[in-house]
């Protein structure tokens, strides 16, 4: 199952020199953990649709639609970003950047880090 294998994002957050021409980089780890917990309200699956990902799609023998894709497991979804209050089933997905989004949410109702209590 490679969802559960160790992998912690890194990105290069600086160089350091040194000093005989050389440079080291200094690294950043993200430490995330997988967490399960029921939500408040009804998540409906009209709210995700198929990530419009070339190269998933194209790792067929012959080229995928969405539609296609979404019956495998290479699929990744997106969340429709629209908040609750304003969200319809019917709606388009919105173009752009909005200020508070339904995964904000989601988000709001996951314990931190530390857990429950930290």
């Amino acid at each position: 199952n490679q969802e559960n294998l160790p992998y912690l994002p890194t990105a290069i957050r600086s160089m350091t020199e040194n000093g005989d021409e050389t440079f080291e980089p200094r690294l950043a780890q993200w430490f995330y953990r997988i967490n399960c917990k029921p939500m408040n309200q009804h998540i409906s699956t009209k709210r995700f649709r198929v990530r419009n990902d070339l190269h998933v799609q194209l790792r067929f023998s012959k080229p995928a639609t969405r539609e296609m894709t979404a019956k495998t497991k290479r699929a990744v979804f997106d969340l429709n970003p629209t908040a609750e209050s304003k969200w319809k089933e019917d709606s388009p997905w919105p173009k752009g950047q909005t200020t508070y989004e339904f995964i904000d949410s989601l988000m709001e109702q996951l314990s931190g880090f530390d857990g429950p209590n930290g």
